[in-house]
């Protein structure tokens, strides 16, 4: 009974590891299935990276400072050698006193026949009489002391790393296991709650300390001795102190200040604690307030009522503000503020640095489908500027090589592009327009390559699917774009169900039935007897046919409806060349078109064939041959006859016949 009495931590020590032991041995208590031991692997895996990263750091910041350290004890050590000095009676100081006195007093000898006598007296207690001047104290006090916080600097350094050493003994290169994720979170406890940590952010606010302290003694050795060497002296160290000041300061009222040290981070902790009290406060005083507003209200005091409720009401808001406790929380909140600004930034830096083509299309692309709408422009402008000196001249500083693969990523991330921006409100219209544009541009500087890239479909569709229905000026951009591709594939039938919706906008209905028509009449359709091609082209004509005899375009101004014929003549005679089988469409709208501009033509002035003439190239006789050269056109007359488009009059003769330059010139 004494024995058990006599030791009972070790007794229940024992009692607990045989416990321990039943427990081990009861069967699938303590082994891990399969799956399980991989999980902890993995996550041994984990804490075993993130200790070799932090412990290299740790180990690197050691070094830093120990170098740091030696040096600056190296500079304080011959300081301090001459300073201590100053303390101390100087035996040349001595010497020349006595000098002096024994002078004095052969100076002072009475010499008379009986005797030689001497009137001053003498000193016997002359070196007694030192004290060491004031800034001598104060000058040794600051830089024995920072000679103490640099030494005690580097020999903590060295303790630290030593123990870092032993926290990774056994952990780094071991198995990844569930008993070597045990022992390495052991020892990180043990780490945690002997405050290593501080210890380690301690060193370098010692060796800031101690040079503090050395700059101090220097300005007060200075002012001692000379004061223009201690004004400057005194100006170049108070611009390094206000520098290290403001960088321990500005962190903890700036999120995204770098200048994060281990000083900074204490003034950190610090100001937060300070928030903290101030808002429980700021929460008691709104309380407090609240409590009083009924009583206040029932009185006649309204103003003072409204005047507490304001201000309880800003306490309330100072009390719910959030504090931190370390950096991390601070910055992961941050990062949750401004996602999309850092995805955009993201995604430009990881192009910069690859500059690879295959990595944009397949890599960022997929990414950049899931930025937010604001930053997509920003983000898109940052990679192409990657490839061309200028924004605002792509035709000139185009500076990849052209390849299918530069080209074709370019348009993918273009379309992209458009993409994310109609999914967006009428706030980024412009952006699509100077998008647009910018393809524009683009398509010139690449040149007649875009039949090799297999993203001109997709961009064409696209193009055609979101823009070729708006009513702005979205519509006539891409309608200056399709006429310069060549592709086999163009979207054809787009231009006829925007035909439909822009009938009554008569800029926006011309440029969607000319670029369709130029569409049709591309090198590269693959089927010209195509019967739906066919039919397409037949609707486009008979929508401008229709559209010319409507009141709306009679209504339109002289000036730009012959201003717009001559696109119209020509783009119908490059119809009715490319599908002779169609002439009867051409040839119907030809008819419309003659008896339209006779009417305009009479209307405009001298002043307005001059504009005209200046401005578009176009007069009378060009305007006169091209509609002659449609009624020129082959093998109408027979064409019309046999379809019976004209019971009795062959439109061609009639115009011929009808009609002659000088009649024509005349109506003009």
């Amino acid at each position: 009974m004494a024995s058990h009495t006599g030791k009972p931590p070790a007794t229940h020590r024992n009692d607990i590891l045989h416990r321990r032991n039943d427990e081990d041995a009861v069967p699938n208590q303590g082994a891990d299935s399969d799956e399980a031991a991989a999980a902890w692997g993995r996550c041994a895996e984990v804490l075993h990276d993130n200790d070799k990263s932090r412990l290299q750091g740790w180990k690197e910041e050691i070094d830093m400072l120990l170098v740091f350290a030696g040096l600056f004890s190296a500079v304080l050590t011959a300081f301090n050698v001459q300073s201590y000095q100053l303390l101390q009676p100087d035996p040349t100081d001595i010497t020349i006193a006595l000098l002096m006195q024994i002078s004095v007093q052969l100076n002072s000898f009475t010499v008379n026949p009986s005797f030689i006598n001497s009137t001053y007296p003498g000193h016997p207690a002359l070196q007694s009489t030192f004290v060491a001047p004031p800034y001598a104290v104060r000058i040794n006090i600051l830089w024995f002391a920072s000679l103490i916080c640099s030494l005690a600097s580097a020999s903590i350094s060295i303790l630290v790393k030593q123990w870092l050493n032993q926290y990774s003994y056994g952990l780094i290169g071991a198995s990844h296991s569930r008993e070597t994720a045990r022992l390495r979170q052991y020892r990180y406890d043990s780490l945690v709650k002997w405050q290593v940590l501080g210890i380690l952010r301690l060193l370098p606010l010692l060796l800031q300390v101690s040079l503090a302290l050395f700059l101090l003694g220097l300005v007060d050795l200075l002012w001692n001795i000379h004061h223009a060497v201690a004004i400057v002296a005194t100006v170049l160290i108070a611009v390094l102190l206000l520098f290290s000041t403001f960088t321990i300061i500005l962190p903890s009222f700036s999120r995204d200040c770098f200048y994060k040290s281990p000083q900074a981070l204490g003034f950190f902790l610090l100001v937060q604690q300070v928030l903290r009290m101030w808002r429980a406060s700021c929460r008691v005083m709104s309380s407090v307030l609240e409590s009083s507003w009924v009583a206040l209200s029932l009185t006649d005091h309204i103003n003072l009522y409204f005047y507490q409720v304001a201000i309880s009401r800003w306490l309330y808001e100072a009390s719910i503000r959030p504090t931190y406790y370390s950096w991390r929380e601070q910055e992961r909140e941050s990062v949750r503020n401004e996602p999309s600004v850092l995805d955009w930034h993201i995604l430009s830096a990881c192009d910069a640095l690859k500059m690879d083509d295959d990595f944009l299309e397949n890599t960022i692309e997929p990414c950049f489908r899931t930025v937010a709408v604001e930053v997509v422009v920003p983000c898109y402008d940052d990679i192409l500027r990657h490839r061309v000196d200028d924004l605002g001249d792509l035709r000139q500083t185009w500076t990849h090589n052209r390849s299918v693969k530069s080209v074709n990523a370019a348009l993918s991330l273009t379309l992209c592009t458009l993409e994310k921006l109609n999914t967006g409100d009428q706030k980024y219209h412009e952006d699509q327009l100077c998008i647009l544009r910018r393809l524009d541009t683009l398509w010139g500087s690449i040149g007649d390559y875009e039949v090799e890239y297999p993203a001109t479909a997709r961009l064409l569709d696209g193009l055609a699917e979101m823009f070729l229905s708006q009513f702005d000026r979205r519509c006539h951009e891409v309608c200056n774009i399709f006429p310069q591709i060549t592709r086999n594939d163009l979207p054809l039938n787009s231009f006829i169900h925007a035909l439909l919706a822009h009938v009554g906008e008569w800029s926006t209905f011309l440029d969607l039935c000319l670029a369709g028509l130029q569409v049709a009449t591309s090198e590269n359709l693959p089927s010209r007897d195509d019967e739906e091609v066919h039919n397409q082209i037949r609707q486009i004509l008979s929508s401008l046919r229709e559209y010319l005899e409507t009141t709306e375009s009679k209504d339109r101004a002289a000036y730009w409806f012959v201003r717009d014929m001559k696109r119209i003549c020509r783009q119908i005679l490059l119809v009715a060349q490319t599908f002779p089988g169609l002439v009867a469409a051409p040839g119907e709208l030809a008819t419309v078109l003659r008896r339209a501009t006779e009417a305009r033509v009479a209307e405009l002035t001298d002043e307005h064939w001059e504009l005209l003439r200046e401005i578009y190239g176009i007069d009378r006789r060009m305007l006169w041959d091209d509609l002659v050269a449609l009624a020129a056109m082959k093998d109408s007359s027979a064409q019309l006859e046999a379809s019976g488009a004209f019971n009795s009059a062959d439109w061609v003769f009639e115009f011929l016949l009808g009609s002659t330059w000088t009649d024509f010139e005349a109506a003009g």
